[in-house]
Order: C-alpha cells, then sequence, then structure tokens
C-alpha cells in the first residue's frame, strides 16, 4: 500500500511540474515574439525585404576571378613586406650586438606571453582578428631554455630576449599598415621568440615552455622541401625504442605542406602506419597496392610517401607513439633501407 501510496503521489507530483513546464514554454516563446516583433523588429525587417526591388545582373566571371586574384596577391605582398621589415630590422640589432650579461641580468626583459596591462600604454582589448583579448602595447616573448642558472641562459638568451625587444616599433608599423595583419613573430637559433601582440596562454610564462625551433614554420623557412622516410627499429630495448619514438614524433611534427614522408618499423619485417586496401593486417607487402594519389589521406602508406598534411602527420605520429618493443627479434637492416631508398 505504502508503495502503490508513493507511486501516486509521485505521478502527481511529475503531473504538476509538466504543467509549470509547458507553462513556462509559453510564457518563453510569448516573450521572444514580443522581442522579435518589438526590439528586433523582425516583422518590419522580413516585409521590408519582401517589398524590395530585386533585380538581376549578369556578372563577368572572367573579370571577377581576375580581382580576387589581384586582391590576393596584394594581401600576399603585404604580408610579405612584413615579415622583410620584421627580418631587417632583426638583422639590424643583431649587427647592433647585446648588451654584456651582467648589464643585462639588471634589465626587465618585458612581459612574457601573456596579455597583462602595463603601466602607460593603452590596455589589452578584445580584437576581432584575434578572436580573443590581446595586447597590442608591448611583445611578448619565450625562452626554450629552462634551466635559469646556466650559463647558456645568463649569457646568451637574456642579452638576446632583450636585444629584440626593440622589434616592438616594426611590429607596430606592420599591424598599422595592414589591418588584416594578424601574429608577427621572430625566432632565433638560440630559441629566443618575440611575438605580437601578447595574449593569454595555456603553457604559461615560465622559461623553457615553447621552442620556435621545432615548430613547422620554422623549419620551412630553414630547410627547402624535403622527401623523408623514418625507419624504427623494433627489435631495440624498451627505453631505447621510447627515446626513438620521441624524437620521430618530435621531428614528424616539424613537417610541412612541402614535404613528403614516411615512416616503416622493422624487426624481421616490415610495418606501416596503416593497412594497405584490402590487407588484414599492418603487414606491409611489397607491392600490394598503390595510392591514387600521394596526398589521399586514405591512401595506403607502404609503398608511397605522401605529403606531409596535418592530418597524415598525425596518423604518422600516433602510428609511431604506438609502437611496442619485439626485443627478441633479429632485426632485418636491408630490406627496410631497400623500400626507404626505393621510395625516395
Amino acid at each position: 500500500v505504502v508503495v502503490v501510496v508513493v507511486v501516486v503521489v509521485r505521478g502527481q507530483a511529475m503531473a504538476t511540474l509538466s504543467e509549470r513546464a509547458n507553462a513556462w514554454a509559453d510564457t518563453i516563446s510569448r516573450d521572444l515574439d514580443r522581442v522579435a516583433a518589438g526590439p528586433l523588429c523582425a516583422d518590419v525587417i522580413e516585409s521590408k525585404l519582401r517589398a524590395a526591388p530585386w533585380r538581376q545582373h549578369t556578372v563577368d566571371g572572367y573579370a571577377l576571378a581576375l580581382q580576387v586574384s589581384r586582391t590576393f596577391a596584394t594581401q600576399l605582398a603585404k604580408k610579405a613586406s612584413a615579415a622583410q621589415a620584421i627580418r631587417d630590422r632583426a638583422l639590424e640589432l643583431h649587427a647592433r650586438g647585446t648588451l654584456p650579461p651582467d648589464v643585462a641580468a639588471t634589465m626587465d626583459l618585458g612581459p612574457c606571453c601573456a596579455e597583462k596591462p602595463v603601466p602607460g600604454r593603452p590596455p589589452p582589448r578584445v580584437d576581432v582578428r584575434f578572436n580573443q583579448r590581446v595586447n597590442h602595447a608591448v611583445t611578448c616573448w619565450y625562452t626554450a631554455t629552462a634551466n635559469l642558472s646556466s650559463a647558456w641562459y645568463t649569457d646568451i638568451i637574456v642579452p638576446e630576449t632583450l636585444l629584440l625587444k626593440d622589434l616592438y616599433p616594426t611590429y607596430v608599423t606592420n599591424a598599422q599598415g595592414d589591418q588584416a595583419l594578424r601574429w608577427q613573430y621572430y625566432g632565433t637559433l638560440d630559441g629566443v621568440f618575440r611575438r605580437h601582440p601578447a595574449e593569454r596562454t595555456d603553457v604559461g610564462c615560465q622559461p623553457g615552455t615553447y621552442d620556435p625551433r621545432i615548430r613547422p614554420w620554422w623549419v620551412a623557412a630553414l630547410t627547402p622541401p624535403k622527401n623523408v622516410v623514418v625507419l624504427l627499429d623494433k627489435s631495440l630495448a624498451p627505453a631505447r625504442l621510447a627515446a626513438a619514438t620521441d624524437a620521430a614524433g618530435a621531428f614528424l611534427s616539424t613537417l610541412g605542406l612541402e614535404d613528403y614522408v614516411n615512416v616503416i618499423a622493422f624487426d624481421h619485417q616490415l610495418s606501416g602506419p596503416a593497412p594497405c586496401f584490402g590487407v588484414a593486417d599492418n603487414t606491409v607487402e611489397a607491392d600490394t597496392c598503390t595510392p591514387e594519389r600521394v596526398d589521399d589521406p586514405r591512401a595506403c602508406f607502404g609503398n608511397e610517401l605522401v605529403r606531409a598534411a596535418p592530418h597524415n602527420v598525425r596518423r604518422f605520429v600516433s602510428y609511431v607513439r604506438a609502437l611496442y618493443p619485439t626485443p627478441n627479434a633479429v632485426s632485418d637492416y636491408i630490406n627496410p633501407f631497400t623500400r626507404a631508398f626505393d621510395m625516395i
């Protein structure tokens, strides 16, 4: 009986709650209708659109394409000019030379990459070009070196970071000359990175949190397009294979769209990051398939180099990180090197 009573009361409570929900929904719907008809003037806008005189006219597709092409070329030229200005100013600064380490140690490096207010300069603000809050009043910095007590940090990194503070006027001039320009940054061989504008980041402000030298944009600027085959010996001891896969993953992440790549793992046989079409396992057999396009993300990676597009790189990195050692195997080095040279 108690159970029946509880069920009945619960049912009544649920019915009452449902009625209230329906009433709330009706009220909200009426309020929205009033807003649409009042402040938003939806009915007025709709009536004016219906009454507007619509006309058809022919567009010259060739002329339109030419206009788009010229606009794109102009914008690209502005970006190239901005990059050249940063390069030229950086060369001037390096030619001037850095401060002595003992002097540099007494000076302020400026804000790290966080959009904090700077006294005497405009405050951070939301900028639609960046879809976030940024600070145009300063450049910000990262360094690749985390050991603050090392001579490398005190004698090289700190003076160079101070030197590149003077890129700020160039960044500002570039931004004023091109309203579509977004991030501007410069990195050095020592791992110092200066960017404009400053922003709030998740990596924090500690040295060693960002290394520009392993970023794709850095590697692309320093090296020509390349064909790469990464070979990994799975018969290594677990610790050595872990170190090898970490290095391979870091290297693969530096590749860009102009590069072509493949990965071969081996012990007594070869294996690749994706099965070929119609092949059930992950073993790469010679001539079992040929991709229709080398940049097709569905392509078999077994016998061809593929473009280092982001989706392909992610697939390679995932495969490399998932490799497990086969320490009891006897590795065959002839076949993987032969396959690699055939690919290249």
